[in-house]
């Protein structure tokens, strides 16, 4: 996949930062751009699909 300026990842790596994440690590791999999410689950833009865990406390 060829990555250009409005590629959402690329936005992300110049743009945001992640304050619990260390940086280290996330420079070396991609992490998922999440498109939609339905129900409890989450559909990254590769198509992958994710289950959240939502627990409640308080």
């Amino acid at each position: 996949m060829k990555k250009n300026k409005a590629d959402p990842a690329v936005l992300d790596r110049k743009y945001i930062w992640h304050p619990f994440t260390p940086m280290k690590f996330w420079h070396e791999e991609d992490a998922p751009v999440i498109e939609r999410g339905e129900g409890s689950y989450l559909i990254d833009t590769k198509g992958t699909v994710t289950w959240t865990e939502c627990l409640r406390s308080g």
